[in-house]
């Protein structure tokens, strides 16, 4: 397998899907960013159009108005850039950069150094048509590239070098991706164009407002409607590229660097918040003092005596008998002691003898630990002055004794910190079980999930419908429970978004040898469709039959 297949790991229509449902759950900010650039170059553009084929002075101050439309220029692909940094920020799950001046400044001098160049290589290779797919990917690939994370320091020569790479990775997934774009531009241009043409009579038909393109059809057909026309569509379809061509570039630069990876995990991180609080708790519990932890750490080398260092053979058998003694040496010691060593006393008075051996080297351990804590108080200040120093302690102890008390304080504040958030999160977990055992999903909404409920919940959810007599909504229940019980049994794997056709196919995938349940999961799939998008009345019949083709499934996926 050559190096070109084995990076084939997504479809030019799941990368679509991804995209729009990425656009979809964005905040409104993500394409406030985008149209903030686009907006304004678009109408310059539209007015330059406008004033340069009609105006009779356009002459005069032509270069004048293009400089100004080249400054929108450079204004709108800085702000793509914008756009898909956050959209890569979301999808890493990094955090926000700081927009310092002098990267802003960076910015700018590449997006105008190599966006202008594509007004004039754009149309010569859409002229050849063989490299416009990788052009195009190329100049998409520049914006996003910019900011890119671990990128953003890098040249001019660095970033046009790995913008060409990823226009070269997954070269079908590319022309795809153009091809379906090119489509879904041209209906979505048709779709505005008829919309415009109808506008006007619309206007005449319901309000009784007559326009001069009600009187002459004809006076829409000039350079002005098109461009219009255009100019509305790119705003339209544009946002839609660039996320396309931003998880092309995340994706192929994980194949390198593994971002995917790293996206994934950093959903296991605890939040900032516990490590905050674990943190101050810990340090401010650890039996050291600050003033030596911010000292140097080299170790100092303490030169002892020789007697110090020498160990008579006496002591030495001493202190290994007493280590072989402790209970971590205990499986060396034989099963079957001699008898004059086994122990007479009874069970019960063994079991008080162990407990209150533990309890004895508990509170030697903690008058160890309150011994190192209070000689660390002490040594906070020196007791031996320098000569020449005044004699009067009077302030020592007073700053002693606030540091003391700030120090208590702050242990105490960090008790209190450590067991509201522990109660917070207890009071959040139990409020989110009780919303999930008493609310039910709303079925008439679009967002829902198969595994928001169990297969028994959708179940119970249908039988509620059915008394009640919403025999589409039931519809809908089943069908979820039978995209929940394939789940369980890893047939397939549930996702915002995926169709009920990807749900097919990966059945198909998985299960391809039970072709009955494949069959039938279509027919399913046919029947939901065409009563939940489509006009086919459903009944207390069709329910039923909806129902007993589940049971069959269920019976398939069991077996």
């Amino acid at each position: 397998m050559n190096r070109e297949r084995q990076q084939q790991g997504r479809g030019a229509l799941p990368l679509f899907e991804e995209a729009v449902h990425l656009l979809r759950r964005s905040p409104p900010g993500l394409l406030a960013s985008y149209y903030i650039g686009s907006l304004p170059f678009i109408l310059g553009l539209l007015f330059f159009w406008a004033d340069m084929s009609r105006n009779p002075f356009a002459a005069q101050y032509c270069s004048p108005a293009a400089l100004g439309l080249a400054i929108l220029f450079i204004w709108m692909k800085c702000w793509q850039a914008v756009f898909t940094r956050k959209l890569w920020q979301g999808l890493s799950r990094e955090p926000a950069p700081s927009w310092s001046l002098r990267r802003v400044l960076r910015l700018v001098v590449v997006q105008s150094f190599l966006q202008p160049s594509g007004l004039v290589v754009l149309p010569i290779s859409l002229l050849i048509m063989f490299p416009f797919g990788w052009t195009y990917a190329f100049y998409q690939n520049v914006s996003v590239v910019t900011v890119e994370g671990p990128d953003a320091r890098q040249g001019i020569k660095t970033l046009w070098k790995q913008s060409w790479d990823q226009a070269k990775l997954q070269p079908l997934q590319n022309h795809i991706m153009l091809s379906v774009l090119t489509l879904f531009s041209l209906f979505v241009f048709l779709n505005l164009a008829v919309a415009f043409i109808l506008l006007p009579r619309l206007l005449k038909m319901f309000f009784g407002i007559d326009t001069m393109f009600v009187m002459s059809a004809s006076s829409m057909l000039n350079t002005t409607f098109l461009a219009v026309t255009c100019g509305i569509t790119y705003l339209c379809v544009d946002p839609l590229v660039k996320t396309l061509y931003t998880l092309r570039c995340f994706y192929g630069s994980s194949l390198s660097s593994g971002y995917d990876l790293k996206a994934e995990l950093k959903g296991f991180l605890p939040s900032g918040r516990t490590i905050a609080a674990i943190m101050v708790f810990v340090f401010a519990a650890m039996p050291f003092s600050p003033l030596e932890a911010g000292q140097e750490t080299r170790p100092r080398v303490v030169k002892e005596p020789a007697s110090a260092r020498s160990v008579s053979p006496k002591e030495l058998t001493h202190a290994i008998e007493e280590v072989l003694k402790k209970r971590e040496f205990a499986w060396r010691i034989p099963r079957a002691l001699p008898k004059e060593e086994v122990d007479p006393k009874g069970p019960v008075e063994a079991l008080m003898d162990w407990a209150l051996e533990g309890v004895i080297r508990m509170v030697k351990t903690a008058a160890r630990w309150m011994e190192a804590f209070v000689k660390w108080l002490t040594d906070l200040f020196p007791t031996s002055y320098r000569p020449g120093e005044p004699t009067d302690k009077g302030w020592v102890d007073q700053v002693r004794g606030l540091l003391l008390l700030m120090l208590a304080g702050a242990m105490g504040l960090s008790v209190v910190i450590f067991w509201r958030i522990r109660r917070g999160r207890k009071e959040a977990e139990l409020l989110v079980v009780s919303e999930a055992k008493t609310e039910t999903p709303d079925l008439t909404k679009e967002e829902i999930r198969a595994d928001d409920l169990p297969v028994d919940g959708w179940l119970e959810v249908a039988g509620q419908l059915l008394a009640q007599g919403s025999w589409r909504l039931a519809l809908r229940a089943f069908y979820l429970s039978i995209l929940a019980n394939l789940a369980d049994h890893d047939m397939i794997v549930i996702a915002k978004h995926k169709s009920n056709h990807d749900y097919e196919r990966e059945l198909n995938r998985k299960a391809h040898d039970r072709e009955e349940m494949c069959a039938l999961f279509s027919k399913s799939v046919q029947i939901f469709e065409s009563a939940w998008y489509g006009m086919k009345e459903v009944g207390r019949e069709e329910v039923k039959a909806f129902a007993s083709n589940r049971e069959r499934i269920t019976a398939y996926v069991e077996a």
